[in-house]
């Protein structure tokens, strides 16, 4: 098992992360754009798993999603920029269970 390293610099984004076997995502990864996070998610054999955050430019929390082996699963929230949360659901095995709009 080989381990590979991605640093892809364009003219405002950064990846950083590591793919196995040739193309297939591995552990922690990391998007940059501008001077900031972007996204921060995990991945196992390929596919999402864990929690998944994405912010706004000014550091805030965007959303916070949650995966297990690819799928939603668990609780998944959308936030305002001003860090108030706009949207709330809870999904089980990829299917949704129930949205809570704020």
């Amino acid at each position: 098992m080989k381990l590979k390293e991605l640093l892809l610099l364009t003219s405002k984004q950064k990846y950083d992360g590591f793919f196995i076997r040739g193309n297939e995502y591995c552990g922690e990864w990391k998007e940059y754009y501008g001077t900031g996070l972007y996204t921060h998610c995990f991945y196992l054999k390929g596919k999402r798993n864990g929690a998944y955050k994405r912010y706004y430019a000014n550091g805030k929390l965007s959303r916070y999603y949650f995966y297990l082996h690819g799928k939603a699963h668990g609780e998944w929230k959308d936030y305002w920029l001003n860090g108030k949360l706009m949207k709330h659901s809870l999904y089980l095995n990829g299917k949704l269970i129930k949205d809570y709009l704020k």
